[in-house]
């Protein structure tokens, strides 16, 4: 054997197909950020106020090869996202999950790890905290989960699954294609297909549990707490008489009643609404992910060990 045989260095192993997708995602929202800052040099403002008109002429063309870089990169991500078994069997059949929002989940979240959903919501920063609130960040600390992807469940993921599908006359859940209106079917309203694992419109998971929180009266209102005005007068706790509304000061939430829905606006039951859809969402996900990998199942933490039968969000 020579020398330089055996100081020679054994090849790297191969990259998983999950590895892949993690660097083709990070790849691309690196190119993205890049194409943004360019783009807002190219626009010029104060701060550029410097540039002449070969400058932003120069930006203006790397902006729009940045622009077909990131084509190109949305078509690779979505090559390597393809050899994932989750995207495969499952992801790909959830209507609103496109090939980029599939390789943010697949390259963020463990598997392997997450032996039970409730990791997933914890490092997603949906959990509940213990003063019951909503998890979320705190100025001048370190958030002790990701933001992110956070932002990209609650925002982006959300979205997609909202305006997925539209609701007709009756009640019933369709999407067009070619023009045509093509509605969803399944075999029960709250129960993934057996045979596809497709699971029924996420959108309807939402306007379900909105119009719940919007018929759950609350006494007092969550925004006035029970004055009929806001903001509620300072000394109101104190037991002083219910002060008479005007049309300016009316509680928008109770119409001055006092008593109103649940939440402190449409805005705040729309984020609820958000939130729960997408816990209820990463609990399929789980499931199906960690049956594919041959990994134990264990049901969500409120049926385990509160045995719930139901989150309550």
């Amino acid at each position: 054997m020579t020398e330089e045989a055996e100081t020679s260095t054994p090849p790297p192993p191969p990259l998983t197909p999950i590895v892949r997708v993690q660097r083709a995602i990070n790849f691309q929202y690196d190119l993205q950020k890049m194409r943004v800052a360019a783009g807002n040099r190219a626009t010029g403002g104060a701060a550029d106020a410097h540039l002449d008109k070969e400058d932003k002429a120069f930006l203006d063309r790397v902006k729009v090869g940045l622009e077909t870089l990131e084509k190109d990169v949305f078509k690779y991500v979505g090559r390597r996202v393809k050899a994932v078994p989750i995207y495969q069997k499952w992801l790909q059949e959830q209507r609103g999950v496109g090939p980029m929002m599939a390789a943010v989940l697949i390259s963020k979240i463990d598997i392997h790890k997450a032996d039970t959903v409730s990791k997933i919501w914890k490092y997603a920063g949906l959990d509940v905290m213990e003063n019951g609130q909503g998890r979320r960040r705190v100025k001048g600390q370190k958030a002790n989960y990701n933001p992110w992807l956070k932002t990209k469940l609650v925002k982006v993921l959300a979205d997609c699954f909202i305006k997925g599908y539209s609701v007709d006359e009756d009640g019933a859940y369709y999407f067009k294609r070619k023009g045509a209106r093509v509605y969803w079917r399944g075999p029960k309203d709250n129960e993934a297909d057996p045979e596809t694992g497709a699971a029924f419109p996420w959108r309807k998971v939402y306007d379900g549990y909105k119009h719940r929180k919007k018929s759950q009266i609350v006494d007092p209102c969550m925004l006035c707490k029970g004055s009929g005005v806001y903001p509620p007068p300072k000394d109101w706790a104190l037991g002083n008489a219910k002060p008479k509304p005007t049309e300016k000061s009316r509680c928008t939430n109770c119409q001055g009643t006092g008593i109103g829905p649940w939440g402190k606006s449409d805005a705040h039951r729309d984020a609820a609404a958000r939130r729960y859809m997408i816990k209820m969402f990463l609990i399929e996900l789980h499931k199906q992910w960690r049956t594919l990998e041959g990994l134990e199942v264990r049901p969500p933490y409120y049926v385990e060990k509160l045995g719930m039968a139901s989150h309550g969000g």
